[in-house]
């Protein structure tokens, strides 16, 4: 079967991009936790970069309606923004005066896909997630309590 574009008909959408989702699930994150998340964390927010090294990195690993991808970097961006703090508090205020650039953080596509895929493989004597005889294994985790633990 052929594929035949009819004059003036609209190009194709660009491929989808997980580092530019996840700019927008760390925007969505900082406005929805905004009055929960410290001050000093939030300086830190406009040195993030998220990188996409190896070919087709940038692309989505995980073909769920759920973002994975996405919202993991978000959430490791912003665990590096604490990080950042606590290094500010340890070593120096590193805030960049107007002239110079502050701590940069780079979260990598790739390492992060492979943190989530870690989860998705890890079993426990030989049983997965998906096997409900693996909650017996796991001892004293919230999979085991009742709600109103």
């Amino acid at each position: 079967m052929a594929i035949t574009r009819t004059p003036g008909a609209s190009p194709s959408p660009a491929p989808y991009s997980v580092t530019r989702g996840a700019l927008q699930a760390l925007k969505n994150l900082i406005e929805s936790c905004e009055y929960n998340i410290p001050v000093e964390f939030l300086r830190h927010v406009e040195y993030i970069s998220f990188t996409a090294a190896s070919p087709g990195s940038d692309m989505v690993h995980f073909p769920t309606p759920l973002r994975e991808q996405d919202t993991m970097l978000a959430i490791k961006a912003l665990e590096a923004c604490a990080a950042a703090a606590i290094a500010d508090l340890r070593c120096g205020d590193e805030t960049p005066s107007e002239s110079e650039d502050g701590r940069q953080i780079t979260v990598d596509v790739d390492k992060t896909s492979c943190f989530l895929m870690s989860a998705y493989l890890t079993t426990v004597d030989g049983m997965g997630k998906q096997d409900a005889r693996v909650k017996t294994k796991v001892p004293g985790t919230l999979i085991r309590r009742p709600c109103g633990y």
